[in-house]
Order: structure tokens, then C-alpha cells, then sequence
């Protein structure tokens, strides 16, 4: 039987040594952010991993602050922010349950494939805030999923979560503005980027790199293409704002 090469290890929520072609629309989370932001306006990104996202946007804003939960997580985010220079960002660990900041001080809050709560969200904007946030679709890599027979949302249909989010945002008093979900499809150049992602990522939950060789075999022989191994990647984008 093939045995494929150990994952790489990843710091962070870096996915840049991934190599991955995308075909068709996208979701233009962080273009959508940018236009948000000026020199004027507070910026909070709840569950900032690394800041990798986080550290492009910031500079548009006065203040910046990063959330995240995990102590280990924001060691790297404070090692990649100081890269930067930037001077008008701060990071804060805390669950998004709760907020450690005062009611309506965030002109922008952010959040990328983290949880959120939408009555702390509701609660911390200031009138005419907008809060934006990108999410996993439950029709995320179909078909490596069905090899597996089991993933992230496996089984769910597409629209099931956003439906709720956006129900509960607008019992949280929030209007939302925009929604929408985006499927494109990926072309992953090697088995080593295949096996990156499933490692460091929760597509397939407790993903066992040793013991699921075949479904691995099965990918490569079933999903490999001219243009790479192919699959797709949906997700959904809610924009919300607080009422002035």
C-alpha cells in the first residue's frame, strides 16, 4: 500500500505553504472589510488565530483589537503583529461569549470561521455599526467528505447555520444587510496539500493521518484531475448592522 508523506506542521492559521488553485466566485471577505474601515473607526476581529487576516486589514483602522481564546494562538498572533510595526493594534484573550468591552465602542466587528455571540455583537457595536462574518458552509468539500463518511457538517443541509445565525443576529436587535454563500471549486496541486489541509483544519474531525491511508489512496485515485485533486469549498457571508 502507497504510504504518504507525514503533514507538514503549521504555526498558526498560516496556510500559505498550501498550494491550491480556485475556480469560480468568492466571498471577498477581507475587500468587503477593507471598504468598512477607515482611519476613524474601531476594528474588532473576534477569533483571530495568527492574525494572518487580521494584520491586513488593521491599518485601515484607528484601533484595532483581536480577540481569541486560545493563550498559544495569540503568542503567534503577538510574534506576527510585531512584524508588522503597526502601532494601533492591541490583542486580548477572552472568549466571544463574553466581550471585555464597553457597549457601543466597535464600529466594525470581524469574524473569520470563528463562534460568535450575536447578543455580545449586538451589544458592543455602536449605532450604524456593521458586523461581518465568514463561516464554513455544511456542502464544504462534498466529495472528500463522502469518502470519509463523515466531516465538518456532514450530512447538514447547505443553508442550515446561516439560517440560524441570521435569525439569531436579528433577535439580537442587529439588521442584517447581506447574505450569501459561494461555492468554488479548489484544485489541491499535490496529496501533500490534501493531507496538510486535513490535518490542520477540522473537515474530517480527528482526521488519523496513520490509520486512513485508504480513504487517502481513495482521494487521489477518484478525485485527481490534469488540473489537481478536486474539490470545493463553500461558505456564506453575513453582513449585519445596529440600528442608529
Amino acid at each position: 500500500m502507497k504510504k504518504y508523506p507525514k503533514p507538514a506542521r503549521l504555526k498558526g492559521w498560516d496556510f500559505s505553504q498550501l498550494k491550491v488553485t480556485e475556480e469560480g466566485p468568492r466571498i471577498e471577505y477581507i475587500n468587503i472589510t477593507k471598504a468598512l474601515l477607515n482611519t476613524r473607526k474601531t476594528l474588532l476581529d473576534i477569533g483571530t488565530g495568527g492574525t494572518e487576516k487580521f494584520s491586513t486589514v488593521a491599518p485601515r483602522a484607528k484601533t484595532a483589537i483581536a480577540i481569541d481564546v486560545d493563550p498559544n494562538m495569540l503568542k503567534i498572533a503577538a510574534d506576527n503583529l510585531h512584524k508588522t510595526h503597526l502601532s494601533n493594534t492591541h490583542l486580548v484573550l477572552c472568549d466571544s461569549d463574553k466581550l471585555p468591552l464597553a457597549a457601543s465602542t466597535v464600529d466594525v466587528a470581524t469574524d473569520r470561521h470563528a463562534p460568535f455571540n450575536p447578543e455580545e455583537i449586538g451589544r458592543i457595536l455602536k449605532p450604524n455599526g456593521v458586523f461581518i462574518t465568514q463561516q464554513v458552509s455544511e456542502g464544504d468539500k462534498q466529495n472528500v467528505k463522502q469518502i470519509f463518511k463523515r466531516g465538518q457538517h456532514y450530512g447538514e443541509k447547505t443553508g442550515t447555520r446561516k439560517k440560524a445565525y441570521v435569525k439569531q443576529l436579528r433577535q439580537a436587535g442587529l439588521r442584517v444587510i447581506r447574505h450569501r454563500t459561494v461555492s468554488t471549486t479548489e484544485y489541491y496541486e499535490t496529496m501533500r496539500d490534501v493531507i496538510f489541509l486535513l490535518s490542520h483544519t477540522p473537515v474530517i474531525p480527528d482526521f488519523n493521518f496513520e490509520k486512513e491511508q485508504d480513504e487517502l489512496q481513495q482521494i487521489e485515485r477518484t478525485l485527481m484531475t490534469k488540473k489537481g485533486i478536486k474539490t470545493n469549498s463553500e461558505r456564506y457571508l453575513i453582513m449585519a448592522t445596529k440600528k442608529g
